[in-house]
């Protein structure tokens, strides 16, 4: 029998791992959220605020903000943030010296995690986290096109020693964040100079393009790094998403600056390339696409393209347990003013559990649905079919 001593150290470590994976699980869908909808809205504030939300929830904080360089002061403006007192976001400012965590980070260049602020004697405790009783932080650089825009910052009142994944997560959102503020940037200048709209447009369509491509270079090679297995599938959930997206802006593209694609060959080629990215080496399925060529413009087929991606990639995982099955896909006209988009799996025929997340990819589809002012309907009897109508 072994020791007493080695089964109460296995049992102990259970509930330590089951909430590592559990953080992780949080952290990705905090990244998955931000990634999609950083990319739709138009007012910086609000995706600030957002940023610093998602940040303290999936650190599990209560206090976190975006400090925005005022390089010509050498100071930080607290730009946005939750948990702060309502003198503090939009007026208070921090020095951008190394004397302060978020001027030292942005002098290393590297993210900067204090456990013990007061006692730390790289820099000094801004007065304002000292006002609020923060005892532990943690800064990353959100970097810009030709200069860093600032930081993004996540305080605790206890202290707490961050871990390399808390700096990793807080880091991919800071970047998330500087190539949407780059595309608001882009499109501040489009409205600022009329005349030239049609290059900047193109020019829009590049960064964006460019941009996603970066960030599902990041998410792959996460994806290969990591050693927990939940963590892999996961930011598989992430990279699909992405992929929906990258494709969509590769097409935008190439279509003489309009904001109007074919939908049948958008889903021609993400599917195509969700096959190509997703689907294991052990795993046979064949792929049945039938569409018109319908026009279809941004806020419409971006939302159409992710609800695509959720129902394939949870086909591929949980649909054909056996190895192999088939996927197909149907865009018609109903009427004049009316289409149909049908996805369907000939697999096992969805049951509760078995989309991703523990539902969030079902939640997040009802939720794109919505978006592209679509009406959704399933039919699960054999295999699972999903159909979404839209006026076009």
């Amino acid at each position: 029998m072994p020791p007493r001593a080695n089964r109460s150290s296995a049992t102990g470590s259970a509930p330590r791992t089951h909430s590592l994976a559990r953080r992780l699980q949080q952290q990705k869908a905090a990244l998955a959220e931000f990634g999609v909808e950083a990319f739709g809205t138009q007012d910086l504030d609000w995706l600030l605020y957002k940023a610093s939300e998602l940040a303290g929830q999936g650190l599990g904080v209560q206090r976190a903000k975006v400090l925005e360089l005022l390089p010509a002061e050498d100071k930080f403006l607290i730009r946005a943030g939750m948990g702060w007192d309502p003198d503090v976001v939009g007026k208070t400012t921090i020095e951008a010296s190394a004397a302060s965590p978020a001027g030292y980070a942005l002098q290393i260049g590297t993210p900067v995690a204090s456990e013990d602020l007061l006692a730390d004697r790289r820099f000094s405790c801004p007065k304002v986290l000292r006002d609020h009783g923060i005892k532990s932080a943690v800064n990353v650089i959100i970097r810009g096109k030709e200069r860093p825009y600032g930081v993004l910052e996540v305080d605790s009142q206890r202290r707490r020693r961050f871990t390399q994944d808390d700096v990793n997560f807080i880091q991919g959102l800071a970047n998330l964040l500087a190539a949407a503020i780059d595309r608001l940037d882009v499109n501040r200048r489009l409205h600022d100079v009329a005349d030239q709209k049609e290059i900047l447009l193109h020019e829009l369509q590049h960064r964006v393009k460019n941009s996603l491509q970066v960030i599902a270079g990041i998410i792959s090679l996460q994806r290969r790094r990591s050693g927990h297995e939940l963590v892999r599938a996961e930011l598989g959930v992430v990279a699909s998403r992405i992929e929906a997206l990258r494709v969509l802006y590769a097409k935008l593209f190439l279509v003489d600056h309009q904001a109007e694609v074919n939908l049948c060959d958008y889903l021609d080629d993400l599917c195509r390339s969700l096959l190509q990215s997703h689907l294991p080496k052990e795993k046979t399925v064949d792929l049945d696409l039938e569409c018109a060529p319908i026009q279809v413009n941004l806020d419409r087929s971006a939302p159409l393209g992710l609800v695509t991606a959720e129902f394939i990639l949870n086909s591929i995982k949980h649909a054909f347990p056996d190895g192999r099955g088939r996927l197909s896909v149907r865009l018609e006209m109903v009427h004049d003013k009316m289409a149909r988009l049908v996805l369907a799996d000939n697999g096992t025929g969805l049951t509760a559990g078995t989309s991703d997340s523990g539902g969030s990819g079902l939640r997040l589809i009802d939720q794109l649905a919505r978006q592209a002012d679509a009406t959704l309907s399933w039919e699960t009897s054999r295999g699972t079919s999903l159909e979404l109508r839209f006026a076009v």
